[in-house]
């Protein structure tokens, strides 16, 4: 599922698939970083600040999802930041792992 996070406007545009491993279309995603995190369990707040995401390196966390009908869903998020603002990601459904 991809994403691209505007950290300066804290916009996140989703790619097409979202209603495949979460349940939520596009439209329905999240589209700023408050609203995403209020989809991250609560035990694994921390591995989704936005510090996390402004390190220059390519970087690859796991954490765990909450899913239209309520259930969690383990993701491996594997992002990168381009220039100064902007992070391109792709999270990945890893439950079967």
């Amino acid at each position: 599922m991809l994403y691209e996070w505007d950290l300066t406007s804290d916009r996140i545009t989703w790619g097409s698939n979202t209603e495949q491993i979460l349940g939520f279309s596009a439209d329905e995603m999240p589209q700023d970083g408050d609203a995403f995190r209020m989809l991250v369990h609560p035990d694994d707040f921390d591995r989704v600040d936005v510090p996390n995401y402004r390190n220059e390196q390519p970087c690859c966390r796991e954490y765990q999802l909450r899913r239209e009908d309520g259930t969690y869903l383990w993701v491996a998020d594997r992002y990168q930041r381009i220039g100064s603002d902007r992070v391109i990601g792709f999270l990945m459904d890893i439950a079967d792992r």
